[in-house]
């Protein structure tokens, strides 16, 4: 449920600032696509080089993955998981406060 707040919060704070729907769905094809390919959803980025693995840590769906997977296959319970927790949590608040703080009912 936190990453479910965590990914809802992001589409809020890229939508927060546009005009119209076909541009936000657009910008938010432009975060999902590379958000997917860098969290590790379809391949593992244990081989990947360091820079790569950095920038996949600023997308919540690398950290929802990462807790995901230690859950279903290690067992881990929610102290195990807690530095992703809390990553999603700082994530949210980060992205509802930019999204809240750049909304506008009409441009200016």
């Amino acid at each position: 449920m936190i990453a479910a707040i965590s990914m809802i919060s992001m589409g809020l704070m890229v939508a927060a600032r546009v005009t119209s729907e076909e541009l936000a769905g657009g910008l938010l094809n432009m975060v999902t696509w590379p958000m997917m390919m860098l969290s590790g959803v379809w391949f593992s980025l244990e081989a990947a080089t360091g820079w790569i693995q950095n920038i996949a840590a600023i997308f919540p769906l690398t950290h929802m993955l990462s807790a995901a997977r230690a859950v279903m296959l290690d067992g881990a319970g929610v102290a195990e998981i807690m530095p992703q927790i809390s990553t999603l949590l700082t994530m949210s608040a980060v992205f509802l406060a930019f999204g809240a703080f750049t909304f506008r009912w009409h441009p200016r």
